[in-house]
């Protein structure tokens, strides 16, 4: 496990707008990925994120096999689109009168749903029915909280203790068991599912219970909060778009422009406000800059993806149509890059970034697909979205919506 590391607070440490700069740090393997080396060490130390060079290259291509094409696209037609179904399902046979709409919360409705998805890769067993899926959602919740506390405005230390005494419900209820009987099968010589924790225990062997817990935690927020978060930012924007070019409401149901309007999202709204990362040794970038071993470094997304030779013109704006410059990601720097290029991607967006349409769609794409078919909207009832005022990211506390086509 890597070493807990000390450091200035994000305010302190060196930033970078430049997105030439932010792309060049990110493809370096001598300046390390530092988030969960800090504050949420306790929870996520040593979870793929935190590992450098060898150590972390190794660990990335094992996991890489669970988000191939054919396994991804299994868990977007078996898994979610499933999971989608019964929450809207459940919601409409909570409706007392037929004319009323039926209504949801946005963010719970996509934490519950990816939650579930994320238990099947991960392989927790028993999460099957739906107080298990409101438990684990919770913890789910409290990972998300610990693992982002380096922005949060309260106060670390409960975050934390919060996020610790989840991890403690995650290894009771649902972590030692599955682990314990993929152990089993492994030693039998039987068949082992293809999950997270299969994955670990038959070829990462050097890997005590201990870290793979914190592996399993970290796939579980990251593949559930960050998309949470993402989800009503993502719907916000289309709304607005739809107000002011109401003809691109007939193409709610096809994949292309659903897949243009995540990506955009993603592109302007990345998951943390920050990438922090840590230099290894001197670093002299192509643009002259000296960067010390030992530097600690605010990778400023908000700042690079609203740059006109990167994005465009209005790189402000929201445009589902926008052309990207040669090189360019159209999400922006939202899943990183280089060597830590997040692993979730292609179940995010694509398994493909050249020939998507032949790719799994990408879980955000087909959830936001089964929602505008379902007739979302933002809910005139209540009063309008909710940003959150205790951390610095730019983050939803409710986002009320109804569904006008159940």
């Amino acid at each position: 496990m890597t070493e807990h590391q000390k450091g200035p607070a994000v305010a302190e440490m060196t930033h970078i707008t430049s997105p030439a700069e932010v792309d060049e740090i990110l493809r370096s393997t001598d300046i390390a990925a530092d988030l969960h080396n800090r504050d949420s060490f306790p929870l996520l130390g040593g979870s793929v994120l935190t590992l450098t060079r060898t150590e972390h290259l190794q660990r990335r291509r094992l996991e890489a096999r669970l988000f191939a094409r054919d396994a991804l696209h299994i868990s977007e037609q078996s898994v979610l689109l499933p999971a989608v179904k019964r929450r809207l399902a459940a919601r409409t046979a909570l409706r007392t009168d037929p004319v009323d709409p039926v209504g949801d919360d946005l963010l719970v409705f996509s934490r519950m749903v990816l939650v579930e998805m994320t238990a099947r890769l991960i392989g927790l067993d028993g999460v099957e029915d739906d107080e298990q899926l409101e438990l684990l959602y919770s913890c789910a919740e409290r990972f998300g909280e610990a693992a982002s506390v380096e922005w949060a405005l309260t106060d670390h230390g409960e975050i934390m203790a919060a996020g610790l005494a989840a991890s403690d419900e995650f290894v009771e209820r649902w972590f030692a068991s599955s682990y314990r009987r993929r152990r089993e099968l492994l030693e039998s010589g039987a068949e082992l599912p293809v999950d997270l924790l299969s994955l670990l225990l038959a070829h990462a062997k050097e890997l005590d219970e201990d870290e793979v817990r914190r592996e399993a935690i970290f796939f579980l927020l990251a593949s559930s909060s960050t998309t949470t978060h993402a989800v009503p930012h993502i719907a916000s924007e289309l709304f607005a778009w739809l107000e002011n070019h109401p003809d691109d409401a007939a193409k709610l149901g096809d994949v292309g422009f659903i897949r243009q309007v995540v990506n955009e999202g993603l592109r302007m709204h990345p998951p943390v406000p920050s990438l922090l990362r840590r230099s290894l040794r001197d670093v002299t970038l192509s643009t002259g800059r000296h960067i010390a071993e030992g530097e600690c470094l605010a990778l400023d997304l908000d700042a690079a993806v609203r740059v006109v030779e990167v994005s465009g013109e209005d790189p402000a704006v929201f445009n589902p149509y926008r052309p990207m410059s040669t090189g360019a990601h159209p999400y922006g720097f939202s899943f990183g890059g280089g060597p830590h290029t997040c692993l979730g991607r292609p179940l995010a967006t694509s398994t493909s970034k050249t020939n998507p349409d032949e790719a799994a769609s990408g879980s955000i794409v087909v959830f936001m697909l089964e929602l505008m078919a379902a007739g979302m909207r933002l809910d005139p009832r209540t009063p309008p979205p909710r940003r959150r005022a205790d951390t610095v990211a730019d983050r939803f506390e409710s986002f009320p919506v109804i569904f006008t086509a159940l």
